[in-house]
């Protein structure tokens, strides 16, 4: 599995949120999981994915993530 997380600004989180759903339906990107934690002012988005190519393609598309085993 592969981890994707993505630092987000509270006020920018919906937005951003909507972005990422978008970006993956139009992909045909199936995450294996989406969920998201406060931390300080900002949001953690994590994405888990089966296929290694969708997220290194997730993390490459939305600026400042970082994918981790």
């Amino acid at each position: 599995m592969q981890l994707v997380q993505v630092r987000l600004s509270a006020h920018e989180m919906m937005e951003r949120m909507s972005e990422m759903r978008l970006w993956l339906d139009g992909r045909r990107f199936e995450p294996s999981r989406f969920s998201y934690a406060q931390a300080s002012n900002d949001v953690i988005v994590t994405v888990e994915f089966k296929i290694d190519a969708e997220a290194r393609a997730f993390a490459e598309r939305f600026a400042g993530a970082v994918a981790a085993d």
